[in-house]
């Protein structure tokens, strides 16, 4: 009968882990079930905290609320009564007497004031050994258990670490999906997940605004296909499609796009291939960048460099250090030099050291006083 009703209560117990029911609930029905095949034992499970010292109430029901809040918070140890020297030693603990054994020392007036007169304790484990809390049984009279006792001790331990290490597993996915969604829809990027056919499956507030839409859902209903509603060259489709295909991945792949009022944009996408346990391709996850001011500022500049080049006036651009960053070929060709051979180096190698000092003298405190010499 026992036997059953144990059985019975592990099958529950596995089911509300499986559902993701409340970890204090399943904690609290996890020991319900053993009070319920011993008689005359009080169940509890502590956890440990995350800073690996201190104990926190995990489950109780039938211990008196006052004791609950007092054990609460308390560090484990080599003295921590049965449960907290349990968790300390990654070892059971199994105290006949709390009156008169060391390991209750600072503890004995606590628990004898709610009358606990034995208590025996294993340690909760994860399934890589680390400890996670404990389990321990109280009793009203001081004794051992019995060999029946101490195996429901090591069953409520076993059930007790799958309940809290999934519980643990859970919460970290949600907070690393919390992390991604923020990222998602909070970066300054166009981030997309799209079918290898070009129709998104997702796209975050950035990706919308870039192309002049005013939500998500407004973008993701008026565009059903990247292909034919986006680029402005479709070959550049099949250029994207082709590198995808064959690498499975595009990175500062470069074209021309259509906003929604028609206007031309030029983007720069990176995206990865996504592919399924079986290696089958799922979809397509990438970015999407405006990048026509830069485009539109690096036209700018090779225009202005074309025409500093075609110059006849010497022109040169200087580092804080006085190092060559840019020069033409006029001003290359008044010193001797070829334009290569003066990039990097330093304008006081075109001098004498006589020219030099004349410049110290004379240029450099004209030129901290107007900015300019001549």
């Amino acid at each position: 009968k026992q036997a059953e009703l144990l059985l019975a209560g592990q099958k529950r117990v596995l089911e509300m882990i499986a559902t993701s029911a409340d970890l204090t609930e399943t904690l609290n029905f996890l020991v319900k079930t053993i009070e319920s095949l011993a008689e005359g034992v009080i169940g509890s499970i502590l956890l440990l905290d995350a800073d690996g010292v201190h104990i926190r109430h995990g489950a109780a029901p039938s211990l008196p609320a006052e004791y609950v809040k007092a054990v609460d918070g308390v560090a484990i140890g080599p003295q921590a009564g049965s449960c907290g020297s349990a968790m300390y030693h990654k070892q059971a603990v199994i105290v006949a007497d709390v009156a008169s054994d060391l390991l209750w020392e600072n503890y004995r007036e606590l628990a004898l004031r709610y009358g606990l007169r034995a208590c025996w304790s294993m340690p909760i484990c994860s399934s890589r050994g680390k400890v996670l809390g404990s389990f321990g049984l109280y009793c009203r009279r001081p004794r051992t258990p019995t060999n029946r006792e101490w195996q429901l001790i090591e069953t409520a331990s076993q059930m007790a670490g799958i309940a809290i290490e999934r519980h643990a597993a859970a919460k970290a996915l949600q907070a690393a999906e919390a992390k991604y969604r923020s990222i998602f829809e909070n970066s300054v990027t166009g981030i997309f997940q799209s079918t290898p056919d070009g129709r998104y499956l997702s796209a975050n507030p950035s990706l919308a605004k870039l192309y002049g839409y005013e939500s998500v859902e407004e973008l993701m209903a008026q565009l059903t296909s990247i292909q034919t509603q986006l680029y402005v060259d479709p070959a550049r489709r099949d250029e994207f499609m082709a590198q995808m295909t064959h690498q499975g991945f595009v990175t500062e792949f470069e074209s021309q796009v259509y906003r929604r009022d028609r206007s031309i944009i030029q983007i720069s996408e990176r995206a990865i291939a996504i592919h399924d346990d079986q290696g089958n391709l799922v979809c397509y996850e990438g970015t999407v960048e405006d990048i026509t001011e830069r485009k539109q500022a690096e036209e700018n500049l090779k225009r202005q460099l074309v025409a500093m080049e075609a110059s006849a006036a010497g022109i040169a651009l200087l580092d804080h250090e006085g190092k060559y960053l840019y020069l033409n070929s006029a001003h290359a060709h008044i010193y001797g030099y070829a334009p290569e051979e003066l990039l990097g180096q330093s304008w006081m190698l075109l001098y004498s050291n006589d020219e030099l000092q004349r410049f110290q003298q004379e240029i450099m405190p004209q030129f901290a006083q107007t900015g300019q010499w001549r």
